[in-house]
């Protein structure tokens, strides 16, 4: 054994020199000693050692390609679902028309799953979606049961808001053949009939506050009492029903809800649904308003009475109804308070005091509502 100071080579770097272990004296006082090995055995001892270090390097580049690829992927696929589910939004969410009506997506079907469905159930959802418009395609749907009253609903909600409130035409004649005792077709044709014919005049804030009724222009009479003249129908028809909430249980089951992105789909879908023909129905409160403030100025009693009943049987139809969404109970509500503020100033000045505190009720508990509502609600 020979001794060899630490500050000297290692032996695998001085091996490739060292025969015979031929070393200078001085070495042999040393701390370190080794065996000689042959410059063969030295070099195959540095072979090795330096295939550990590339084992290494590959080692640690693998799990470095591994690492990336784990973040990557799931953040490629997360962010792929997020700018998916941000079109979604963009797409279904707030689209309104020149009216400020929500409308459908023209094309909800791209949105959806529709492998698991046959052809009959995809036009439940979608309509014929080789058509362009809205009403085209809901239309092959009812043309496919010309009797069903729930499909004709479905089409009328799809033309009218395509058609800025139109109804489509022999909508009323179609309406009393298929469907003859429900008020819901009613109240939309006399809706759609009584269009832009009154005005509300504009109220001071002290008016306003004092809960004073309204005034009213009138623009056309004639279409106005052409309305009043069908809402009277509504009198011998037992039911309302818009058929909404049917259509709803039909379609659910069908939607694909496996997983987030498809249930944000299946959500949108109904959200892309129309809601015109309820927001319609605004106009026949103002209607009904405007009828009462006339019939208080001509002092016409055996009027008021008619209308009133027709103004009671209009609000209990509408509550009545299997909700669906809550445009319906928002249009009652509106059209309550606006109706009931004209008839009872309309009762109180021809003199029918009962009817007057009925109304009268009807029209305090409306107005806490909203108080409510607004003391809750944050001021911006």
């Amino acid at each position: 054994e020979t001794r060899m100071n630490p500050a000297d080579p290692s032996p695998a770097e001085s091996s490739a020199e060292l025969t015979a272990c031929q070393l200078q004296p001085p070495l042999a006082a040393a701390d370190v000693t080794f065996k000689c090995d042959s410059a063969e055995d030295a070099a195959r001892r540095w072979e090795a050692v330096d295939a550990k270090q590339h084992q290494t390097f590959w080692r640690i580049a693998r799990f470095s390609i591994l690492a990336m690829v784990s973040v990557a992927v799931p953040a490629y696929v997360w962010r792929e679902d997020i700018s998916r589910e941000y079109s979604i939004t963009q797409q279904f969410a707030g689209q309104t028309n020149a009216n400020g009506f929500l409308v459908a997506s023209p094309t909800p079907e791209k949105q959806i799953e529709t492998s698991h469905l046959d052809a009959r159930q995809k036009l439940l959802l979608f309509g014929d979606t080789s058509q362009r418009s809205k009403a085209a395609r809901i239309k092959a749907l009812w043309d496919s049961e010309p009797a069903n009253p729930a499909y004709f609903a479905e089409y009328v909600e799809a033309y009218l808001s395509e058609n800025d409130g139109m109804l489509p035409p022999d909508f009323l004649t179609t309406a009393r053949r298929i469907d003859p005792q429900n008020a819901w077709f009613t109240y939309l044709a006399t809706a759609a009939e009584a269009k832009n014919s009154v005005e509300r005049q504009r109220q001071s804030k002290e008016s306003k506050a004092s809960g004073e009724a309204p005034s009213w222009k009138i623009l056309d009479q004639a279409r106005l009492e052409s309305a009043l003249k069908i809402l009277r129908e509504a009198r011998h028809q037992p039911r309302c029903e818009n058929y909404q909430a049917q259509l709803f249980r039909e379609k659910i089951p069908l939607l694909p809800q496996g997983d987030y992105v498809k249930s944000v789909n299946s959500m949108a879908y109904f959200y892309s649904a129309t809601c015109r023909g309820e927001l319609s129905l605004r106009q026949l409160g103002d209607d009904i308003a405007a009828k009462a403030w006339l019939l208080g100025e001509a002092k016409d009693s055996a009027g008021f009475h008619e209308l009133l009943e027709d103004s009671y049987l209009f609000l209990r139809n509408m509550t009545r109804i299997e909700p669906s969404d809550i445009i319906q109970g928002l249009v009652a509500a509106a059209s309550a308070e606006t109706m009931s503020k004209n008839l009872y100033s309309t009762a109180q000045k021809l003199g029918f005091p009962d009817d007057a505190a009925r109304l009268k009720q009807v029209s305090d508990r409306l107005t806490n509502r909203w108080e409510a509502h607004k003391a809750r609600t944050p001021s911006a």
